[in-house]
């Protein structure tokens, strides 16, 4: 969370001292800061970003007209986060769709891409993390493929029945000891497997 208080405050306290506010306009600054509430950095109103595959923006024009989705830098717990910008009067309404945490390791999106699932188009991300547990025998990549789907309201939720699916995890290495494969580590593999169950 920002706070714009404090950085409006310190700004005040300097130019107060040099002497560069004084009578009404320090009474007006005083009464800006009063109304000044903590700013989420996750969601609002913001300018839109534009499509840029390079910044990890992407078109969700399939999920909801003149809207776009980002995977962002978060916090120490949820390194990365996945937010969905959808146009409204020249702006952009911004919404945290779903943060992806540290599990070992930080988290590391192989793929974002779009599929159709039961008639409705959902968004699909693959997501790595990498895995060190040599002590247990454990070792590789860990994968987790999430799916989002539009919630009747233009927004992404969650499709639990995805989600649900124990077999759209796993890890590509060892585990326990024993070589372990995961097949679905990119998005041609999970269309076929999803197409195909």
């Amino acid at each position: 969370m920002i706070n714009v208080k404090v950085s409006r405050r310190s700004w005040v306290c300097r130019v107060m001292a040099r002497g560069e506010l004084s009578g009404s306009k320090v009474a007006i600054v005083i009464m800006l800061m009063l109304l000044a509430v903590p700013v989420r950095a996750e969601d609002g109103l913001v300018s839109c970003p534009k499509v840029s595959p390079s910044n990890n923006i992407y078109s969700s024009h399939a999920v909801y007209r003149d809207s776009v989705v980002a995977l962002e830098m978060g916090d120490a717990q949820f390194p990365v986060f996945l937010a969905l910008y959808r146009k409204t009067d020249g702006l952009c309404v911004k919404k945290v769709v779903d943060r992806y945490p540290v599990e070992g390791s930080s988290p590391n999106v192989q793929s974002l891409f779009f599929e159709m699932i039961k008639g409705k188009e959902n968004l699909l991300l693959i997501v790595r993390w990498e895995v060190n547990h040599r002590g247990i025998g454990t070792y590789g990549d860990f994968y987790k493929i999430y799916a989002y789907e539009n919630d009747g309201a233009g927004w992404l939720k969650t499709n639990k029945e995805v989600g649900d699916m124990k077999s759209l995890r796993g890890i590509d290495g060892y585990q326990d000891g024993q070589s372990s494969n995961f097949d679905l580590k990119d998005a041609a593999a999970v269309r076929k497997y999803l197409r195909d169950r």
